[in-house]
């Protein structure tokens, strides 16, 4: 059995400043890194994963996402799927997650 663990520093235990997440060698940075590998191993040495089940959202799939400026939007106009919403909200809609993610990933 193959696991495959994607994380994203922004959600992990104890990340609670933006300082935390990347950008210069601070002390804060370094705090983050620590933070992140811990819970990536604890993720990795966990319990049996044969007994979690894969998240299916169901279909059809809508994904929304809310940019943090409205400059971001503009590149993500004229893909197939993909409608923009609001000048900083884009929401992707699709029979089944993967082909919605695609839409505005790749």
């Amino acid at each position: 059995m193959r696991v495959h663990v994607i994380s994203d520093i922004e959600g992990v235990a104890g990340i609670v400043k933006w300082g935390q997440t990347g950008g210069a060698d601070t002390d804060l940075f370094r705090e983050g890194r620590v933070l992140y590998t811990e819970e990536i191993n604890a993720a990795v040495r966990g319990q049996d994963v044969s007994a979690v089940k894969p998240y299916d959202p169901g279909r059809p799939c809508e994904i929304e996402i809310d940019f943090t400026s409205t400059d971001r939007v503009d590149e993500y106009r004229n893909r197939k799927g993909a409608q923009i919403v609001s000048p900083r909200t884009l929401v992707s809609r699709a029979d089944d997650w993967w082909t919605a993610w695609s839409n505005f990933f790749f």
